[in-house]
């Protein structure tokens, strides 16, 4: 065999392996089991029922999808060749976007001022407040103790 023949027969099987480990490994953002309040609640229910409350007005997970996965991807593309020619893992490359992901989702978060918040809402916080129970914002949406803001978190399996 020719030594340009071995080189491409190389060059292709390092390029199917990488295809194939790419197939193996997933990127997941959100809120994972782990991520509970202090009452027990999971996270992952409360931001379900603000992601589709009132249509979606305040929806976080799948705007900040619309608007980011075209940057995630170009990220992924630049990490390609790196995974091809053996410097970068797959899980390493993946744990680069999951970590922006989960930047991006908590960065909506932090964006989102409406639809502003019901007046029994408010009155709740304030009650909570008044009861030296840890409040970390009376009126703005999605932050409350700030729990769920801190539990967007990345996993790559």
């Amino acid at each position: 065999m020719s030594k340009v023949r071995r080189e491409k027969s190389a060059f292709y099987t390092t390029i199917k392996k990488g295809l194939k480990d790419l197939k193996k490994h997933n990127v997941k953002t959100g809120f994972f089991s782990s991520s509970k309040y202090a009452d027990g609640t999971p996270v992952a229910y409360v931001a379900a029922i603000q992601e589709f409350l009132d249509g979606g007005s305040r929806s976080f997970m799948r705007t900040t999808m619309i608007e980011k996965e075209k940057e995630w991807a170009k990220i992924m593309e630049k990490f390609g060749p790196k995974i091809m020619d053996g410097s970068m893992s797959v899980t390493d490359a993946l744990n680069i976007v999951g970590l922006r992901s989960s930047g991006d989702v908590a960065a909506k978060i932090a964006e989102i001022t409406a639809p502003p918040l019901k007046p029994a809402t408010i009155k709740a916080r304030q009650r909570k407040l008044a009861n030296n129970e840890k409040v970390g914002n009376l009126t703005k949406p999605l932050i409350e103790s700030a729990v769920m803001f801190n539990s967007v978190t990345h996993e790559v399996d």
